[in-house]
């Protein structure tokens, strides 16, 4: 899993200033599933939960101070996600209000792509039956 934050640090002034807007913009990407992590030594990481916490500090309780994006591949991957066929990880994603996600190859090789339906795709994939292959629209 990676989780990027793109930008400076917060400035102290209020966002809209004179000669410049300034927009964070954060990106995860790769998830496979993981909300949380067990490290060696048995302490629990709650990965989506730390996201979803410094987005929403930086959002300051209004979403359009923040783009928050995905790469795709975010449900295959663990246990608990493969077995629920990501009811999971799309709940998570729902609370977080991603503004926009893209499909990875995961989501195409599964039985995982109607949990896309409900987030915002940037391009949204259709099953070819003839052609046995997704199109993109």
């Amino acid at each position: 899993m990676s989780f990027y934050r793109m930008g400076n640090s917060l400035p102290d002034e209020p966002l809209l200033q004179e000669s410049y807007y300034y927009l964070p913009v954060y990106d995860t990407s790769d998830v496979h599933g993981y909300l949380a992590n067990m490290t060696e030594n048995g302490e629990v990481q709650y990965l989506m939960a730390y996201i979803s916490d410094r987005v929403n500090a930086a959002r300051g309780g209004q979403s359009d101070k923040v783009v928050l994006l995905d790469g795709g591949d975010i449900y295959q991957g663990t246990t608990m996600s493969n077995m629920t066929k990501g009811h999971s990880l799309s709940a998570a994603y729902a609370l977080m209000e991603y503004d926009a996600v893209t499909v990875g190859n995961h989501e195409l090789q599964t039985a995982m792509m109607g949990q896309l339906s409900h987030l915002p795709l940037i391009c949204r994939p259709k099953w070819d039956i003839h052609e046995k292959s997704p199109i993109f629209t």
